[in-house]
Parts: C-alpha cells; structure tokens; sequence
C-alpha cells in the first residue's frame, strides 16, 4: 500500500490522500503492518499532503489572477459622483440630487458586492458608504481585491489584509477631526473681521436744516458763516454715508481686502475735507458747538479707519494676534466717532430755528 500510488502518476488530491492514511490506519489497527512500516507510511503521507497543499495554493492563486474582475458598477458611481460635487460647488444645485443619489445607490452595491465576497458585515460597510461616501467607496474599491483574495483562499483564517470597516472608520475620524479644526480656526480668523462693528455702528445721521432768518440780532458775517457751516456738514454726512454703509457691509461680509479698500476711501475723504470745515467752524456762531463735536467724530472716524487698516495689513501677514487687538481698537474709535456725529446732528437740529 504505497500512500503516493507511484512516483510516475499524477499527485493525488487531498481527499483521496485522507482516504489511504484512513487504510493505513486500519491496516495498522488489524496487525497487517508494522509499527515501523506504520510510521514510514504517515511521514510518506504528510509529506505529500505539504507538496499537495502547496500546489493546490498555487493553483488557486493563478485561478484568482484569471478570474478577478473590477466592479465597475461602483468605479462608475464614483466617477459620476465626483463630477456632480464639483458641478454642485460651482453652484449647479441640479447636481446635487446626483451626488446624493451616487451616494445611495453607493452604499446599496457596496453591501451587495460585500454581501458576495464573504465579507463578515456587509450593511455596516454599506452604511459607512452612505455616510462617508467620499471616503469609504475609494477605500473599499482599492482594497476590494484583497477581499476577493480572503473569499478564494482555501485558508481563510490566514487573512492577511486588515478590515476595511477599520480602515474606513479611521480615516473618516482623521478626516473629521481636520475638518473640525478647520472649522474652530476658520471661526477664529473670521471672528476678527467680525470685531469690526456692523453697519447699525457706524450708520450716519443725515443733517437736516430749515432755511430760515436769524431772529437774533448777530452779524450778517457770523450767520453767513453757521450757514456755511451747515452746508458743509450737510455736505459730508451725504457723501459719507453710504461710504460707510459699503464698509459695515465689507466688514460683516468679512472681506478684509474690498473692507480695507473702504477704509482707505472715508481716511482720504476726511483728510481731504476736515482742514476746510475747521476754517469754516473758526468764524461761526450758534453752529460752533454742532461743529466741533462733528470734528471730533470724524477725528475719532479717520483713526478707526487707521486701525482697521493696519488691521488687515497684520492679519494677511499672519500677525492674527495684532490684528485682534488692531480691530478692537479700532471698533472703539468707530462706535465712539459715531456717538460724536450723532450728538452734533442733534446739535444742529436744536439750534436751527422750526
């Protein structure tokens, strides 16, 4: 009883090997062999069912490689998914429902394919495809044939590749948790901007006046110059206005570079005209008061204005420290200049005769 049949015929496969060592078993329990003939017999046996074990490894390896095949199914679900995100970004909302759709039918074909290759839970691999679909889906289609390599091994316990639930979920948190950190620095940086007051801070209260006579008996020379003064103020509060309407805006928008442009026009505007109303306030009368406190609002104006510039210089050089402490400042200035110009519209309108 030769257990390798002769050394000139085809190996014999695993299951006829189990039978003749089940023979020699026998054969040796009724006495027919001997111990030693016994022993002879289970090394011959057990170093045919290693040759035997290694071939048929081989074979299926080189079976797998023929017969492996991608799913494209998902590749195309993915391709068509990428492409509606990047439509949907560009404002395209049509493209939306196919991103959400991609993600579904996703999820339904990844627990199916899973389902397929003997994967120990495939809803939870489809779930983490809808839910992380940017990442699970790549993730599960690179290492799809690995899987079909575990499914096709005559040893599957060997399993040499690791899960790909792991894998996805730990990707999915590291993404996650980059995302939230982007998340609190963006809100940090932007919450500077946001120091910036809005646009019920910094609105201007148009001055009005009634074109009236003196009942006083004053200098024609001090009434030509209050009305003088008027005008000017009238004049600058109208101009101004909507200048400082379009930085609140910038400002609550927090677009550092249109809001520093913003500051930069109502800086000039005041330098340009300020040196003309202090003239014009030297020589006026009941308007004096109304006047200087409009001065000094938009004296406290120009440095706001300042601030927020030297602000944005230091936030777009990456001094996000100085440029907090720049817009706070500069937030002071502004509500404090705003104040003053409110206090002289109500100035003139007290001293302006109904």
């Amino acid at each position: 009883m030769n257990p390798n049949h002769s050394s000139d015929s085809k190996p014999v496969n695993l299951q006829e090997l189990k039978e003749i060592e089940d023979k020699v078993k026998i054969a040796f329990e009724n006495g027919k062999i001997s111990k030693e003939e016994y022993n002879q017999y289970q090394t011959q046996i057990e170093q045919t069912r290693n040759k035997l074990t290694v071939n048929q490894r081989n074979e299926v390896t080189h079976h797998m490689e023929q017969t492996y095949s991608h799913n494209y199914t998902l590749i195309a679900l993915l391709v068509v998914g990428l492409i509606s995100i990047f439509f949907s970004l560009m404002g395209i909302i049509f493209f939306s429902f196919f991103s959400i759709i991609c993600c579904l039918l996703s999820g339904v074909f990844v627990y199916k394919d899973a389902r397929e290759l003997g994967e120990d839970h495939p809803l939870v691999l489809g779930l983490l495809t809808i839910l992380f679909w940017l990442i699970a889906l790549p993730v599960y289609l690179i290492m799809r044939k690995g899987m079909y390599e575990n499914a096709t091994s005559r040893e599957p316990v060997a399993r040499k590749h690791s899960s790909p639930i792991k894998i996805i979920l730990g990707i999915s948190l590291v993404f996650i948790l980059i995302t939230v950190i982007a998340a609190v620095i963006a809100a940090f940086v932007f919450g500077m901007a946001g120091s910036v007051p809005s646009s019920s801070s910094t609105q201007f209260i148009p001055i009005t006046t009634t074109s009236t006579s003196d009942s006083s008996a004053s200098p024609s020379a001090n009434l030509n110059s209050d009305m003088a003064v008027v005008s000017k103020l009238l004049e600058m509060s109208n101009h101004l206005a909507p200048m400082m309407d379009a930085f609140a805006t910038s400002a609550s928008n927090h677009d550092t570079g249109v809001m520093r442009s913003n500051a930069v026009a109502i800086r000039e505007y005041i330098d340009e005209n300020l040196p003309g109303l202090q003239k014009l306030v030297n020589g006026a009368s009941t308007t004096q008061v109304a006047a200087q406190e409009y001065i000094r609002g938009l004296e406290d104006e120009r440095t706001g204005m300042n601030e927020v510039i030297q602000g944005v210089d230091a936030y777009n050089s990456g001094d996000y420290a100085g440029a907090t402490a720049l817009f706070n400042s500069a937030t002071q200035y502004i509500e404090e200049g705003t104040q003053h110009l409110q206090n002289s519209a109500a100035e003139i309108k007290s001293v302006t005769p109904k």
